[in-house]
């Protein structure tokens, strides 16, 4: 397969799409598996902190999670923690759990009848990176109705990378945060996910919709986006072909969301019969069906960070994808995108103007698995391979024109 020659040092780990646990020192280091309690993980229930735990740190202790990156914490001091990094950390002998909850007032939509512009709110965001565009713009219809001042407690490379160059200005405080500055703040925002009726109802509809609903924001998103870097977009200027571009990503966070390895060279073979050039975004590596050398595929899987995903996006004519990051950047950029789904609901992405949804008509979806097996018990999901949304079936058919 031609590669996409870039005026870039070789790329590593690729942030824009999955983080990778990077190495703690070797003194009193860990790696710890918190669960991101977002959108597809734990749902909190609001004004219930049963979820969070108060955390003294009994010696200085180093780690790394899948969800907030490197931290550290120090020996003697209290932090505010989701109830699974603190247990984990216990577990270690790193510290211990304390009773109590932290002086702080929990914000929820009934804070809103008498919150004063101006007022200090806290929101600890533990979400993936397509959920980080979903918090970017629900921060800014809020300071834009209410007048408040947020910051955010997660990781600093989605606050770097999404939600600044979205026009965010808060302060990104480090996981899990000290208590004392916790009590800082008017108010701390917990967990988004809290205010869905249910889990499910977040793999059914446009979260960004629900938050609205339970905020009574007007969803408007004029004059919210995704600025690119102007040296990134310099660096990573395409040459002119004359052809359509499309962008394509097949990989989402779990196997039964990602696209089979099986249909990928049929899709490729059914884009480059109508003449388009075609370039491959994500992590994972492309199917071995598909044949290198090919001049209108480019590869950049695993060669993309955020800032310089958005310029080649922002290149494209079309983008076709997954439920997955690259979709969410397509789509606050205002690329014309168009996402298959196989088992959550075709509505996730409504709010973007410029996002088509195509879902599967298979009989068991949606069935909202967000993991790598099927709830039914088959070796793979079968979504993908269903006639309405399959290459070779009539759905797709109407996609690309």
């Amino acid at each position: 397969m031609s590669a996409l020659r870039l005026d870039s040092p070789p790329f590593g780990r690729v942030p824009g799409l999955s983080l990778t646990c990077l190495p703690c020192p070797a003194q009193a280091g860990a790696e710890i598996g918190q669960k991101g309690a977002f959108f597809k993980g734990l749902v909190l229930v609001p004004g219930d902190r049963t979820g969070m735990r108060i955390l003294h740190a009994t010696k200085d202790f180093a780690f790394s999670t899948t969800v907030f990156g490197e931290g550290r914490l120090e020996k003697g001091k209290d932090y505010y923690t989701f109830g699974k990094f603190a247990k984990d950390v216990a577990a270690m002998g790193a510290g211990v759990i304390l009773e109590g909850e932290p002086k702080v007032q929990d914000f929820s939509p009934k804070a809103t009848r008498d919150l004063r512009p101006g007022s200090r709110i806290l929101l600890l965001h533990s979400g993936g990176y397509g959920d980080t565009i979903t918090v970017g713009i629900f921060l800014a219809l809020m300071m834009r109705r209410f007048g408040v001042n947020f910051d955010v407690c997660g990781d600093p490379e989605k606050h770097a990378y999404i939600l600044k160059p979205m026009g965010f200005e808060g302060d990104c405080l480090s996981y899990p945060p000290l208590l004392e500055e916790v009590e800082s703040y008017d108010y701390l925002l917990r967990e988004l996910a809290a205010f869905a009726a249910n889990p499910r109802a977040l793999l059914e509809e446009s979260p960004l919709k629900i938050l609205c609903r339970a905020f009574g924001l007007p969803l408007q998103m004029d004059g919210i986006g995704y600025r690119i870097p102007r040296e990134t977009s310099k660096r990573f200027k395409l040459p002119r072909s004359g052809r359509i571009r499309v962008g394509i990503n097949f990989d989402s966070n779990g196997a039964v969301m990602s696209y089979p390895e099986e249909l990928q060279a049929l899709l490729v073979d059914y884009l480059l019969a109508l003449g388009f050039e075609l370039f491959f975004f994500g992590t994972r590596p492309l199917s071995d069906e598909i044949e290198p050398g090919i001049e209108l595929l480019h590869d950049l899987t695993g060669r993309t960070r955020i800032p310089e995903l958005a310029a080649l996006l922002d290149q494209m004519d079309l983008v076709l994808g997954v439920d997955s990051f690259v979709a969410h950047l397509s789509g606050i950029l205002g690329k014309k995108t168009m996402v298959l789904f196989s088992t959550t609901g075709e509505d996730l992405f409504e709010h973007y103007p410029a996002v088509s949804s195509r879902a599967s008509r298979i009989e068991c979806a949606p069935c909202f698995s967000t993991g790598d097996t099927c709830p039914l018990g088959y070796p793979r999901c079968r979504a993908f391979f269903h006639e309405s949304i399959e290459p070779r079936g009539s759905g797709p058919r109407n996609l690309y024109y």
